[in-house]
Order: structure tokens, then C-alpha cells, then sequence
């Protein structure tokens, strides 16, 4: 036999001996398998059968549209006011706080004023004395 053809020889013999080794100790028991995938077969059956009855439903119902053509859902209005915008929070949640100086701040076409927590601090402060 030549070099060759006897490292082919081993190294066929060391692969079918680990295909072996494999099938024997790490794949799972055909048993364990054939149990979880009945219990899984069945709950996917279950599934789809509600699946198919909700849909059954579903299809067996039927709308009456013409409600949205009759004359008094036509005429209906809405009543709801404009609701005015309202500035929640500050502009800049990380900016330091505002300077003493008057800053304002543009929302839609209105200019606000922005009052700092001291100004703030100092008119009710001013309130509280002047009572």
C-alpha cells in the first residue's frame, strides 16, 4: 500500500468513527424528539383549527354600509373648539439655566416670555411681603 492511499485510508476511518460518535452520543434519542414534536404538532393543529373558525366567522359577517349614505349622518357637524397651544416644559431640557434677562420664545406667530425659576422665586417672594 502506498503512503497515500493509507492517509486517505485513516483519515476516512477517523471521520466515520466521528460521524459515529456523533450519531450515538450527541444527537438526541429519536424518542425525545418524536414526544416533543408530537406535543408540538399538536398544539400547531390546535391553532390552526381556531385559526380556520375565527376566520369562518369572520367571513360570514357581513356590513351594511348604508348607514354612511343616509342623510342624517351626512349632516352631522363637529363641534369641537380649537384647542390653543400650550408650552409644556422648557425649549432645552440640557441648556444651563436662563440668564435675568428677558428671553421669549416664538410659538406658531405668538412670542412668549420665558421666566428663569429666580424671577420666578423673586415675584412670589415679592407677593408673599407685599401681603
Amino acid at each position: 500500500m502506498s503512503q497515500g492511499l493509507k492517509n486517505i485510508f485513516v483519515l476516512g476511518s477517523v471521520v466515520a468513527l466521528l460521524v459515529l460518535a456523533y450519531y450515538l452520543f450527541i444527537q438526541p434519542s429519536p424518542e425525545l424528539v418524536t414526544g416533543e414534536a408530537d406535543a408540538q404538532s399538536a398544539a400547531v393543529l390546535a391553532q390552526a383549527q381556531l385559526f380556520i373558525e375565527r376566520r369562518a366567522q369572520l367571513e360570514a359577517t357581513t356590513l351594511n354600509t348604508a348607514f354612511f349614505d343616509d342623510e342624517r349622518f351626512t349632516s352631522l357637524r363637529s363641534y369641537k373648539t380649537p384647542e390653543p397651544d400650550q408650552l409644556l416644559g422648557k425649549p432645552d431640557l440640557f441648556a444651563a439655566p436662563l440668564s435675568t434677562d428677558a428671553a421669549t420664545l416664538s410659538v406658531g406667530d405668538r412670542t412668549l416670555p420665558v421666566i428663569s425659576e429666580t424671577e420666578a422665586d423673586t415675584e412670589v417672594g415679592t407677593e408673599t411681603e407685599a401681603e
